[in-house]
């Protein structure tokens, strides 16, 4: 049964299943392994459908998101129409073969929901895990 937070393109038995997960922040609490190393990205919004084109182009990927700000949702569905309209407040955990990208405010507001963000707002990576 699919997650109402994704969604997947057509299947390719050549290349392996991966994910697409777009969260708010970088937590270490995502990763179970003892030992890895991150490799981070800093982009844009704007070149995240030429990256997701790119990724889907030989392989399935399924599509899914850690943010519970509509807010950001909203900004990133934009660029990432593929995402769940609906906020997830669930915890993620990555697993092998996942491409993370993470969407956070450049300036947090601790102890505010703010009701309007524009992309000039937000800070953009791309991290994977090596």
């Amino acid at each position: 049964m699919q997650n109402q937070n994704q969604s997947q393109t057509p299947k390719n038995d050549v290349f392996p299943d991966r994910r697409i997960v777009v969260t708010n922040a970088l937590s270490l609490s995502m990763f179970t392994k003892q030992y890895m190393a991150l490799y981070i990205v800093r982009t844009s919004l704007k070149s995240l459908p030429n990256f997701v084109k790119t990724v889907t182009r030989h392989t399935s990927v399924e599509f899914t998101h850690y943010i519970r700000h509509k807010a950001t949702l909203e900004v990133v569905r934009k660029y990432l129409p593929q995402l769940s309209p609906e906020p997830n407040t669930d915890t993620y955990t990555y697993k092998p073969g996942d491409i993370i990208i993470v969407v956070a405010l450049k300036t947090p507001q601790r102890g505010q929901e703010v009701q309007q963000i524009n992309e000039d707002d937000l800070d953009v990576a791309l991290i994977e895990v090596v």
